[in-house]
């Protein structure tokens, strides 16, 4: 694959990734994921790893589509084995990379404490607690996990499927960069696994192992940093959508999601 000189930071992250998804998933199964070269005019946005004898479109994306249980189970955990190929031949990360990694986890916490301050007359007493746990533990967890090179946003609206062949595909690396392998995670975690703990199980069996402890709690305190802050947004921007999202989410973390 040639790739040409980029042209914006966020080709030149798309292609890298699209060339760490070749590597890393060329092995796979052809009856479960095969890859497709984009062409020379393509943008990030269109950059894919796919079956090569389908034509993908929107209709694929896996966000949009009304899968049979059975069906969906497959697709998430299809999902969990790409995301494990993809991990297990990461690039390995620099010193800069996990330097960078500290420098994100600690503005984390830092904007956690500050949507504390601004929301917590809002906030249950458990939302508030998840809340300042997410503005203390962010970075000493993140520090004691390794690092591997992220798709970045793996969430569904980022997955194709073949309904025929039972293929999964997987779009837009524009985000791809070194971080923990649990931040993955983050959007199904408040947006899916909550209340569909079987398609966590699904996807965790095609990942090939369960969480640990320790990723356990930094996927909750994650999820909880970033439901605090769609919460914080839309009380400042008065954007109701946000304010639900950021309310839903973080009932989750504190009820439904164990």
């Amino acid at each position: 694959m040639q790739l040409c000189t980029p042209r914006h930071d966020a080709h030149y992250t798309g292609t890298t990734g699209l060339c760490v998804a070749a590597k890393s998933l060329a092995h796979a199964q052809p009856a479960d994921f095969a890859l497709e070269e984009p062409s020379d005019s393509c943008g990030v946005d269109e950059l894919s790893t796919a079956p090569t004898d389908s034509t993908w479109s929107d209709q694929n994306v896996v966000r949009g589509l009304r899968l049979d249980k059975e069906v969906e189970l497959r697709a998430h955990e299809a999902a969990g084995r790409v995301l494990l190929r993809w991990h297990d031949r990461s690039v390995p990360a620099s010193q800069q990379d996990r330097e960078a990694v500290r420098v994100a986890m600690r503005e984390k916490a830092r904007e956690a404490a500050s949507c504390l301050e601004s929301t917590a007359a809002l906030l249950g007493p458990e939302q508030r607690a998840l809340v300042k746990a997410a503005s203390q533990e962010l970075p000493e967890l993140a520090e004691s996990l390794p690092l591997v090179y992220q798709h970045g946003d793996y969430s569904t609206r980022n997955w194709l499927w073949d309904t025929e062949s039972g293929r999964h595909g997987l779009i837009d690396f524009a985000m791809a960069h070194h971080g923990v392998g649990v931040e993955e995670f983050v959007w199904l975690c408040g947006a899916i696994w909550a209340s569909r703990p079987d398609l966590k199980a699904a996807c965790l069996t095609g990942y090939g192992r369960r969480l640990t402890g320790t990723e356990e709690r930094l996927l909750r305190l994650l999820t909880v940093r970033l439901a605090v802050s769609y919460l914080n947004t839309g009380l400042f921007k008065q954007r109701c959508d946000l304010v639900d999202r950021g309310r839903l989410v973080l009932g989750r973390m504190s009820h439904e999601y164990r």
